[in-house]
């Protein structure tokens, strides 16, 4: 199984750094025309800034710039042969893990994109009378691309790259005190994929930038189960499981449409909750304040009422069914708390800082006073008084 570790064998950090971004420039022209939108290039240029700035220039460790290969390798091996996967965790909050194929999710802002010329609409908060928290809520407008006629498509998930590669000024006290690792990746795919991985892992090409005890086989522990340097695969998952995935992957928000309308969505709940109660406790009390037709951000709020901990109680059931709130204005996800803080004037790094904090139910920063008589008020104190708050990944929901 060598064609599983073979393009990045005998490089350099160096090399394979220029690898990477030739591939992601390469794909970004493609989706979003040779010369992208303002926007659209910042987040390219600020995420790979990020991941860049330490171990591209030292060729004993690249950091993220290794782990992000390994990923892109394993998964372009992973579609060749059409075994299906997805990534689990923050992973989908990656503009480059998109662009390289890695994973599902655009985490751009909502917008239009045209596939012949790309060009770029950026979406309003209103449009055609539905609410826009999300590129997929556009999926019921027609739009054509005013350049050429073509039929635009709505995408853009709006997650913030940091949840994934952290703020650049983490230290090693701070990520102890916030039970954090260094970036790591989980893989989740069939138990045949990782048993064919596991028949390479000894002549891998990361062996030559990592010592051999950061290669983990468990043979005697787990055979699905295998760890890389950063990465873990996990073959728990059967093929049925994933073709959600896959199928998100081929076709974006078109798939979401006819979902969404058909009712089925709904019915999907209802078996969850009825095979998995303890993992899905809320799903019956959530259905029944629920619209007959979600939108998919309010669809992807539902699951992360009942993924996140501490979040559905009777404060949110009235503000949905008496107040009028969408499921989506609820603080559910950590990304939730990051644009939170920033929109109080936190800096990248504060924002991100009290995310992760907020997200383990601890107490956050200190803060102006004046944030307490703010319209918004409600969701600091259900940050600063829920202990047993525990907020789940927004990237994880939707790329499940």
């Amino acid at each position: 199984m060598d064609e599983i570790s073979t393009i990045f064998s005998n490089r350099t950090v160096t090399d394979i750094a220029c690898f990477l971004k030739e591939q992601i420039q390469l794909h970004l022209a493609e989706l979003y025309g040779r010369k992208p939108d303002v926007i659209v290039a910042g987040r390219f240029h600020d995420e790979w800034a990020r991941i860049s700035e330490a171990g591209i220039n030292d060729e004993r460790s690249g950091g993220e710039i290794l782990s992000m290969a390994a990923l892109y390798e394993l998964t372009v091996w992973l579609q060749s042969e059409n075994i299906p996967y997805w990534c689990a965790g923050t992973a989908g909050s990656s503009f480059l893990l998109y662009l390289l194929g890695v994973t599902n999710v655009n985490p751009l802002p909502p917008h239009f994109r045209c596939p012949k010329c790309g060009k770029t609409e950026w979406l309003p908060e209103k449009m055609n009378g539905i609410t826009i928290r999300d590129g997929f809520d556009a999926c019921l407008i027609e739009r054509r691309c005013p350049n050429d006629g073509t039929l635009m498509i709505p995408d853009g998930h709006d997650l913030p790259w940091l949840m994934l590669w952290g703020s650049g000024q983490m230290d090693q006290n701070l990520l102890t005190k916030l039970h954090l690792q260094e970036v790591n990746f989980e893989l989740r795919t069939t138990a045949t994929a990782v048993g064919k991985v596991r028949e390479c892992i000894d002549h891998h090409w990361l062996h030559q930038f990592y010592k051999d005890a950061d290669f983990e086989k468990m043979p005697h522990d787990d055979e699905c189960m295998l760890r890389l340097p950063h990465i873990t695969l996990n073959g728990h998952m059967n093929t049925e499981n994933l073709n959600s995935g896959v199928c998100q992957r081929k076709h974006g928000a078109a798939v979401w449409k006819d979902y969404l309308q058909s009712g089925h969505w709904k019915n999907d709940m209802l078996r969850l909750h009825a095979d998995y109660p303890e993992a899905y406790p809320n799903l019956h009390e959530i259905l029944e304040v629920a619209p007959d037709r979600p939108t998919f951000s309010e669809l992807v709020y539902m699951y992360g009422m009942n993924h996140s901990t501490g979040v559905w109680d009777k404060m949110s059931k009235n503000m949905i069914l008496d107040q009028g709130y969408l499921f989506s204005q609820m603080p559910v996800f950590r990304e939730d708390a990051f644009t939170y803080f920033l929109g109080k004037g936190c800096t990248d790094e504060e924002a991100w800082y009290n995310a992760m904090l907020v997200s383990r139910g601890k107490q956050f920063a200190t803060y102006p006073k004046a944030w307490e008589t703010d319209e918004d008020n409600w969701i600091l104190q259900r940050f600063r008084d829920t202990r047993s708050l525990y907020l789940f990944p927004k990237a994880h929901v939707i790329e499940l």
